[in-house]
């Protein structure tokens, strides 16, 4: 649930539908899921208000105040066998470790928006929690260029960072890529020849 925007209800431009009764939240989504272009849903006293967008906080100008407990929470629709949190699904490849290049080689051959994992704020540092449960070390979607971080989605420069004490210090300056470790989701730079976990995502 997401509490940045609780309290409000989407506008009658972005609602889905009639107002529906459901007994809980979860029949709620459940509802959202089987109706087109549903990804939210607003719940209080068992009224469901299905939406075309997410959103992010209250000064939304799509949002209306709601009177009432309100609760608040994205849909998104995964394919079989990839992790659904926040506004993104997960598959975890556990069975081989790779390199930097494989890893985004073979997220991207799963689909036109999947990539390397990318982690760009602490909302989606706590996702990846349940995302890499004791599964090692797992590259993220950066590297070294030029002297800056950049992103593997876009080449842009990253903004959000979350180093381990004393990191990154590109040892012998060849640690020039990026994973994350299960035990404390703090980030560490590597040799992107060296072999790690591969979690691929596809932004919703």
């Amino acid at each position: 649930m997401d509490t940045a925007v609780s309290g409000f209800k989407c506008s009658a431009t972005e609602q889905i539908g009639d107002v529906i009764l459901t007994l809980a939240i979860q029949m709620c989504m459940s509802v959202c899921a089987s109706t087109d272009g549903c990804k939210s849903v607003f719940y209080t006293r068992s009224e469901c208000v299905r939406c075309r967008s997410r959103y992010r906080n209250a000064s939304d100008a799509r949002l209306l105040p709601m009177v009432g407990s309100v609760s608040y929470t994205t849909v998104v629709r995964c394919n079989p066998g990839w992790l659904s949190f926040l506004d993104s699904c997960y598959l975890r490849h556990s069975s081989t470790k790779m390199t930097y290049d494989q890893t985004k080689n073979y997220c991207s051959s799963l689909g036109v928006n999947a990539h390397v994992l990318y982690i760009d704020s602490d909302e989606e540092k706590d996702v990846a929690s349940n995302v890499l449960q004791a599964i090692g070390p797992v590259w993220i979607g950066i590297h070294l260029k030029d002297g800056s971080w950049i992103s593997s989605i876009d080449d842009t420069s990253v903004a959000y960072f979350n180093w381990a004490l004393g990191e990154p210090n590109n040892t012998g300056n060849r640690e020039h890529c990026a994973y994350t470790y299960y035990e404390n989701y703090l980030w560490n730079d590597s040799p992107c020849t060296d072999p790690n976990n591969a979690v691929c995502e596809i932004d919703m």
